[in-house]
C-alpha cells in the first residue's frame, strides 16, 4: 500500500488487496541515474498493472530538461529510457505487462489524452501536476485517474524533503567531483 495526502479527490491510500490492479497505467519522470526513488516508482507502477494490460512510461525528452540544475550531467533521453525499461523488464520476468516507453514533451502527455488510462502512479512532490492531468481529463470528458502515491526516498517523516534522494543531488555531487579533478 502507498501513502497520499487525504486532502486530495483522488489521492486516497491505495491498497492493492483492497482496490486490485488496472489494466492501463501510466508513470513518468526524468529517471535520470535510476535511483531508488525511481526504482520505487516503477516497482509500484509495473504492480498497479493486471497481467496483460498496459504500462505507459513518460520519460522526460532533453528538449524538456534544457534548464535543469547542472543540466550538462543529465543522462541522454535514450539511456534514461532504456534504464527505465530495462529495470521494468526485470520487474515482469515473463512480460505479463505491455511497457510502452515513450518521450514527454510539450505535447500533452498521454496520461492526459488516452481516455482509457485508469492510474496513475506519482510522488509526493507531484500531486499538483497529477491533479493538473485530471482537469484535462475532465474538460476532454475523461474519467479521472486514479492516483497511486509513493513516498520519496530520504527526507523526514514531517515532509521535510531537503535529504531526499534526488537526481538533481547526484548530478551536483558529479560536478562537484569533475571540478576538484580538472587541473
Amino acid at each position: 500500500s502507498s501513502s497520499s495526502s487525504s486532502s486530495l479527490n483522488h489521492a486516497v491510500e491505495y491498497d492493492f488487496e483492497r482496490d486490485g490492479v488496472m489494466e492501463s497505467v501510466s508513470v513518468g519522470g526524468t529517471f535520470d541515474r535510476l535511483h531508488a526513488g525511481h526504482r520505487l516508482l516503477l516497482a509500484v507502477a509495473m504492480r498497479a498493472v493486471a497481467p496483460g494490460g498496459t504500462l505507459y512510461v513518460g520519460v522526460t525528452s532533453s528538449e524538456l530538461l534544457a534548464n535543469k540544475s547542472f543540466g550538462e550531467y543529465v543522462e541522454s533521453y535514450e539511456v534514461r529510457a532504456a534504464s527505465a525499461k530495462a529495470f521494468l523488464a526485470a520487474c515482469d520476468p515473463s512480460g505479463t505487462v505491455d511497457v510502452r516507453v515513450g518521450p514527454l514533451d510539450k505535447n500533452p502527455p498521454l496520461a492526459a489524452t488516452v481516455s482509457e488510462m485508469r492510474g496513475l502512479v506519482i510522488s509526493k512532490e507531484t500531486i499538483a501536476g497529477a491533479e493538473a492531468l485530471n482537469d484535462m481529463r475532465a474538460s476532454a470528458g475523461f474519467d479521472a485517474l486514479r492516483f497511486i502515491v509513493v513516498d520519496l526516498v530520504g527526507g523526514s517523516p514531517d515532509g521535510d524533503v531537503r535529504d531526499k534522494l534526488s537526481s538533481t543531488k547526484l548530478r551536483e555531487r558529479d560536478a562537484q567531483r569533475a571540478s576538484r579533478e580538472r587541473p
